[in-house]
């Protein structure tokens, strides 16, 4: 009885192992999975510190046919700066454009715009 109890433990002992494995190996890719993801949120919040940076107003007071601005965003601990700039290029249109620079992850996003007036 002894020897067939040792069978039976060393297949429950084989089989617990491989389990352990696959456990392991799945645990390894969970561990990655959840730093790329940890990543992926920071990158928003800078892309989200960088939209509200380049939210800052831009405006061509009086006659001024050109202005340009400087703006920082920050968001959830990430940073960004943004530059535009506006010129009229009529006297009722005006075209208008911003780059955006995250700080910590380097990220980098712009726009453009066109507003007409009257």
């Amino acid at each position: 009885t002894n020897t067939a109890a040792i069978a039976s433990n060393a297949t429950g002992i084989s089989a617990n192992t491989a389990a352990i494995s696959t456990n392991s190996m799945d645990i390894a890719t969970l561990q990655g999975e959840s730093a790329a993801l940890r990543s992926a949120v920071a990158d928003n919040s800078e892309g989200i510190a960088m939209a509200l940076a380049l939210a800052g107003g831009l405006s061509l007071p009086g006659d001024a046919r050109f202005a340009i601005s400087g703006n920082w965003g920050t968001f959830e601990g990430q940073n960004a700066f943004a530059f535009g700039a506006v010129a009229r290029v009529s006297e009722n249109m005006f075209v208008n454009g911003g780059l955006g620079i995250g700080v910590e992850r380097g990220t980098v996003g712009g726009r453009l715009g066109l507003t007409i007036a009257w």
